[in-house]
């Protein structure tokens, strides 16, 4: 009898950068007929298909509908936890990314949804995995896990900086400002491979950069692993007429206008950078109609742009259709991090026609072609970012046609979802293969027989 293929996606929350792209991947893998649905911590928005751990963690239980008193207790002590390990680091430098640990209340063995899946899809899921009995019911599983950051083979930073301790054994975390060699990195690090040491992992990074970081880690280079980019909804992030969506904006048709989008918060994201480059724009382009700058997401109050730009905030945009508006309504979008793996919001930006210039690091050179599609600036010089937003602006119109089509033909979210589609299958027929192999080596089935036997397969 044929079953269609249940996939059970883990992700600690279903806003935010990795929590946007495991959605996406959901409703993909259902347009293709798969059984998908996703668990969190912390629920956003009305989707039965997104439901809450559940809260009794002594019985086997399913997820709820919706976020409980006792769920919002768990994500709030979540995040004071990990303050409070910070604040036990008095040397800690200016942060990157936040610094998770291995601990947990919840109990992923116990939830239903989990027990009846065919594959366990886990995502960003920081303060879900408890490593300490993650494998006494998971052992079984088959684990695909979408990295959107270098946490699972780190000691708990989220992104590493110039540290490659990863790639042995952390200690004395540079993050943390530790001078300690069983510091809390170290406890974690063998923490996580003592668990994965017993589970059936199978890792995805969404960009080749994140793909090289685990081949060179200590904890997960073992597993096998495949490189998948996000998908992004291109029905949805498409080019609007930029002087229908000025006038509703109450922009001019002629203006120039720079737009930079992130969580301006995180240092990692390069917004003093870009605040830097708009300096030298400043000082040495003079552009006969007037710039825009134009930004979106939470910002700081005491941000500082250079003097002689007008500057728009429009603050953080929950619909995605306004949001394909505002990339519409520019001319070039500036994505400055530091350090990165694939970035959505480029993405978008170039789905909606418009070049991006950004540093060559991270997942960057995987979206960005040079001269093509946007700008690869050297990384963190900022005078060569403020030359790559000049060289978009002077740029002919085929640029937005091309950065539409790349997105298009590469990134759509159904062309992810298909790839996906293919690794679960291949994980499926790998484990075949092995069940024929082993039972011909103890002569318990023979090849004919095997061959014979009524499928039981799963379908899309």
């Amino acid at each position: 009898m044929h079953h269609r293929l249940n996939v059970v996606h883990v992700c600690t929350m279903v806003h935010g950068g990795a929590g946007n792209a495991a959605y996406r991947l959901h409703v993909g893998l259902k347009a293709l007929g798969v059984n998908s649905s996703i668990l969190v911590l912390y629920k956003t928005g009305s989707d039965p298909d997104v439901k809450v751990i559940p809260p009794d963690t002594q019985k086997v239980s399913s997820a709820l509908p919706d976020n409980t008193p006792h769920t919002l207790t768990i994500w709030n002590a979540l995040w004071e936890r990990w303050g409070r390990i910070e604040q036990q680091y008095p040397s800690r430098p200016a942060p990157i990314e936040i610094f998770s640990d291995t601990i947990s209340p919840l109990r992923l063995d116990l939830v239903r949804e989990i027990q009846e899946a065919d594959i366990v899809h886990f995502h960003w899921v920081a303060g879900m995995l408890d490593y300490s009995n993650v494998s006494e019911g998971l052992r079984s599983k088959h684990i695909v896990w979408t990295l959107h950051d270098m946490n699972p083979f780190t000691g708990g930073c989220h992104y590493a900086g110039k540290c490659i301790k990863y790639t042995v054994a952390c200690s004395a975390c540079p993050l943390l400002g530790s001078d300690n060699e069983q510091d809390i990195s170290r406890y974690n690090w063998h923490k996580k491979a003592d668990a994965y040491c017993k589970l059936n992992l199978h890792i995805v990074t969404p960009s080749m950069w994140l793909e090289r970081c685990v081949g060179t880690s200590g904890l997960l280079s073992r597993f096998p692993r495949a490189v998948v980019p996000y998908g992004i909804p291109v029905e949805t992030f498409m080019p609007i007429a930029k002087r229908e969506v000025r006038r509703a904006y109450g922009l001019p048709e002629s203006a120039k206008i720079i737009l930079c989008g992130a969580d301006y918060a995180a240092s990692r994201k390069g917004f003093h950078l870009f605040t830097k480059a708009l300096q030298h724009l400043a000082s040495g382009t003079h552009f006969s109609d007037e710039i825009i700058v134009a930004s979106f997401g939470p910002l700081k109050n005491n941000i500082a742009f250079p003097k002689g730009f007008r500057v728009i905030h429009f603050g953080r945009i929950q619909k995605e259709t306004e949001l394909a508006r505002i990339y519409s309504l520019a001319d070039v979008f500036v994505a400055p991090s530091i350090e990165d793996n694939l970035p959505s919001t480029v993405l978008e930006a170039m789905a909606c026609g418009v070049p991006v210039v950004v540093f060559a690091i991270g997942g960057m050179p995987d979206m960005v072609e040079h001269k093509k599609t946007g700008y690869l600036a050297t990384p963190y010089d900022c005078e060569d970012l403020a030359c790559g937003i000049v060289w978009c602006l002077e740029a002919n119109n085929n640029l937005g046609e091309a950065c539409r089509h790349r997105v298009v033909e590469k990134y759509a979210v159904l062309i992810q979802a298909q790839h996906y589609v293919h690794y679960y299958k291949k994980i499926f027929i790998s484990v075949m293969f092995q069940v024929l192999t082993t039972a011909q080596r103890y002569r318990q089935l023979p090849c004919s027989q095997f061959w014979s036997l009524p499928r039981t397969g799963l379908t899309i």
